[in-house]
C-alpha cells in the first residue's frame, strides 16, 4: 500500500475516532471556556446546580418543581405560586464587555412571561430581561445603558410567533456592536447597542423579574447558561445540535 494511501486511511481513522467519543469537540471546547455558569436544571426540586467551576448555583423560591425537559428533565415554574429561581448580584452575571445567555424554554401558554433578568420592576437597578409578549407572541430582549428606564430592545422577528407547549433554543447575545436574539439557530436578529450596560445589584433570575403573578414564567426551562463573551454562529449551531439540545457534559 502505498505511503499516501496510509496517510488518508490514518486520518480518516482519527476523525471516526473523535465523532466516536475518542477525541474533545473543539467546538465544546471553545465555549466551555466562554462559559459563566452552566444549569442543567435537572433536580427535583430545591436549589439548582451551576455544573461549571464558578459555583453560581440557583436558590428555589416557592418550590420550583420538575417536568420533562429537552434534555433530560426540567424546572417547572407555576406563575400562580410565584415559582423561580435566582442568585445574589455577583459581578459575573455582569461583564464588561460581550456576553450571552441562552437556552431551552418551554411556555405552557401564550401570556406574558419572564425567561430571565437581571432587573427590577422601578428604580434605576437594570440591567437586562428576556420577555415573552403574549399580545404579539415575541420574544423580546431588553438591555439597559444606564441602569435606568432608557432601554435597547431587540425583537425575534425573524423566527416569528412562539406557541405554547412547544421547546425552543433561544440565544441572546451582546456583541459590542449589537444586542442579538436567535431561535432555533435561526438568523438572528440584531439592534446596535455598543456601550455595554451598567453594574448594578439585582439577583439574576430564572422565570421572573418580580413577585408579581402576571409577570412571572409558567412553563419549564432547561440547560440553561451564561456565557463571559458572544457565541459564534457555530457555536449557536453546535448547542442548538438539530433540536437535540446539549448537556454540560457534551462541552468535554
Amino acid at each position: 500500500m502505498s505511503p499516501s494511501k496510509l496517510m488518508s486511511l490514518a486520518r480518516r481513522g482519527a476523525q471516526i475516532g473523535a465523532s466516536a467519543g475518542g477525541g474533545a469537540d473543539p467546538t465544546g471546547a471553545a465555549i466551555k471556556a466562554k462559559l459563566t455558569a452552566w444549569w442543567s436544571l435537572d433536580e427535583a426540586s430545591g436549589q439548582r446546580n451551576d455544573s461549571h467551576t464558578n459555583a453560581l448555583h440557583m436558590t428555589d423560591n416557592n418550590t420550583v418543581t420538575q417536568g420533562a425537559g429537552k434534555v433530560g428533565n426540567a424546572t417547572q415554574h407555576d406563575r400562580g405560586n410565584a415559582e423561580h429561581l435566582s442568585h445574589a448580584d455577583d459581578d459575573l452575571f455582569t461583564p464588561a464587555g460581550a456576553f450571552g445567555v441562552g437556552g431551552w424554554i418551554y411556555l405552557d401558554d401564550t401570556g406574558f412571561h419572564t425567561i430571565f433578568s437581571k432587573h427590577t420592576s422601578s428604580g434605576s437597578n437594570r440591567e437586562y430581561v428576556l420577555w415573552f409578549f403574549g399580545d404579539s407572541d415575541l420574544l423580546k430582549w431588553y438591555m439597559y445603558p444606564d441602569g435606568g428606564s432608557s432601554s435597547v430592545i431587540v425583537t425575534a422577528n425573524d423566527f416569528g410567533v412562539l406557541s405554547a407547549a412547544t421547546w425552543y433554543f433561544v440565544m441572546c447575545w451582546y456583541d459590542e456592536v449589537n444586542i442579538n436574539i436567535s431561535i432555533n439557530d435561526g438568523t438572528p436578529d440584531s439592534t446596535a447597542h455598543n456601550t455595554g450596560i451598567t453594574n448594578k445589584t439585582s439577583p439574576f433570575k430564572l422565570g421572573s423579574y418580580n413577585t408579581d403573578a402576571d409577570t412571572l414564567m409558567d412553563g419549564r426551562l432547561d440547560e440553561m447558561f451564561f456565557l463571559n463573551d458572544a457565541p459564534t454562529a457555530g457555536e449557536i449551531t453546535w448547542l442548538y445540535n438539530a433540536g437535540a439540545g446539549r448537556a454540560y457534559a457534551d462541552l468535554g
